[in-house]
């Protein structure tokens, strides 16, 4: 069996500069559990759920999340 019969396409990236609530969005929509990290063309890097779940603070979505919890998902991809 081909690769092609099974992959995700179109394939869905984000840029170094976009910021983590777009890979929250990504991962919501698309039901992903990985996303591409591109320049152009040029494949960077991979961004997990866990990736982005150790960036962000688990108190997101919760009574207790404040402003700075809900701040980290301004922070771009690269940081």
């Amino acid at each position: 069996m081909k690769v092609s019969k099974i992959m995700s396409a179109p394939v869905v990236t984000v840029k170094m500069d976009d910021n983590l609530y777009r890979v929250h969005e990504i991962f919501q929509k698309h039901k992903f559990h990985h996303v591409l990290v591109v320049d152009g063309k040029t494949l960077l890097g991979v961004i997990s759920d866990r990736d982005l779940l150790k960036a962000v603070s688990a108190r997101i979505g919760s009574s207790s999340a404040d402003a700075r919890d809900l701040a980290s998902f301004q922070k771009k991809v690269y940081q």
